[in-house]
């Protein structure tokens, strides 16, 4: 389970379906860890963010073409964060 801003990202099914009767919420989404980067998907799995091996935490967005374009922005998944040192920590615990 991985935790971004409160919100919860479960890194498998069972995790996803445990969350749905665990104290705190269900999860918002999944997370695939790689070697150098974390891939974030919401509930339908689609690709919707990455944290890259420097710790950047990226939106994705789906092209036309079928390519995705990553960019800093926020994802609507996980939320703003108030502090950019709290983000900073939280990402940089998870790479």
């Amino acid at each position: 389970m991985i935790k971004l801003n409160n919100k919860k990202f479960a890194e498998t099914e069972k995790e996803f379906i445990n969350s749905l009767f665990e104290p705190g919420g269900t999860c918002n989404g999944y997370a695939q860890r790689l070697k150098n980067k974390i891939k974030l998907f919401n509930v339908q799995r689609e690709l919707i963010g990455i944290i890259n091996k420097h710790a950047v935490l990226c939106k994705a967005l789906l092209l036309n073409n079928g390519k995705y374009w990553f960019s800093y922005g926020t994802i609507k998944e996980v939320g703003e964060y108030a502090d950019y040192g709290i983000q900073h920590k939280e990402l940089h615990s998870l790479i």
